[in-house]
């Protein structure tokens, strides 16, 4: 509640993605929508939750479609462009049908629970699940308005996820952004320590990205570690990224025994990021932890063609 147009830039030009979360009421509002428009405008990551959806969405139609007051009725009853508003009427996953009203109980009225969403298969969302329909949780009263559902799509956003009747609109992406997704339903009702959740995985891949390619050439030799861990954490997601590529391939200099040595160790579990002129090379390099290192590593392929580097290896290791 405390960004304004006068210091957003200063609050969030370090920032490496925002995320608007879920909420009720009208504090803080206005600073999320300018969050919201700093991360369209600026390229920076953007994740929308259930709120942050609705905040996206007025954000868009008041600076790309021009409805300067554009609002949802639950931070303004009387706005001239009610964006968002409360669906009287809905199908739930089983097909029955719910009613609310504006004086209806909060928690009764609420949509809640799983329900079913139709993924856009040209879409980043569809890339992330790998599936054309998933079922998320609700917990929320308001929805985009689907009478300005058309016009937003003419103006450059996506929407990517519906229900499964197509009404309401559950998910958006905006295609011209580097990552900008928002969802009406809350992912971290469903996501967990091990295996994370499809949105939030790619979520943070892309702030990892981002941190990557602002890295500056000194952090070689101050934290070799961080810059190993995060370049071979994006190529695990994306194999071609560029500049991770570039970046491992400066720890696989066997002239540097140190940070070669380090991207073996990041690489034990990653066999297929070693090119394989240089896993033959760091086979008979002469350091002998070294070579014990690339000797795991081509073991795990079991490919013939290691096979005289590796018996060389053997004999160097068992002369010393």
């Amino acid at each position: 509640e405390q960004i304004t147009s006068k210091n957003v830039r200063r609050v969030l030009k370090k920032s490496d993605a925002i995320l608007v979360p879920g909420g009720f009421g009208e504090r803080g509002i206005e600073g999320m929508i300018l969050a919201c428009k700093y991360a369209r405008e600026n390229n920076v990551p953007y994740l929308g939750i259930c709120l942050g959806m609705q905040i996206a969405i007025i954000e868009y139609a008041r600076n790309v479609l021009k409805l300067k007051s554009a609002n949802s009725t639950e931070f303004d009853s009387g706005t001239k462009f009610p964006v968002i508003g409360m669906i009287t009427e809905w199908s739930d996953i089983s097909g029955k049908k719910e009613k609310r009203t504006k004086n209806s109980d909060l928690g009764g009225t609420m949509r809640l629970g799983g329900q079913v969403c139709k993924l856009k298969k040209k879409s980043n969302s569809y890339k992330m699940y790998k599936k054309s329909e998933i079922i998320e949780r609700h917990r929320h009263r308001y929805e985009v308005n689907p009478n300005y559902k058309d016009k937003m799509i003419e103006q450059g956003l996506d929407v990517v996820g519906t229900s499964i009747d197509g009404k309401l609109v559950e998910m958006i992406e905006l295609p011209s952004h580097k990552w900008f997704l928002a969802c009406q339903f809350h992912p971290e009702f469903t996501s967990n320590p091990r295996d994370g959740h499809p949105i939030f995985n790619s979520y943070i891949k892309s702030t990892i990205t981002k941190y990557l390619n602002e890295l500056s050439d000194q952090l070689y030799s101050t934290n070799p570690h961080k810059i190993a861990s995060v370049a071979v954490a994006i190529l695990k997601h994306d194999p071609e990224h560029i500049k991770a590529k570039v970046i491992l391939n400066n720890f696989l200099d066997i002239k540097d025994e140190s940070t070669t040595a380090i991207a073996l160790d990041y690489l034990k579990n990653s066999t297929s990021l070693l090119p394989e002129k240089t896993l033959i090379d760091l086979l008979n390099h002469k350091s002998i932890e070294i070579s014990k290192s690339a000797l795991n590593v081509a073991g795990n392929r079991l490919q013939t063609k290691y096979i005289p580097a590796i018996i060389s290896n053997l004999e160097n290791i068992k002369c010393a």
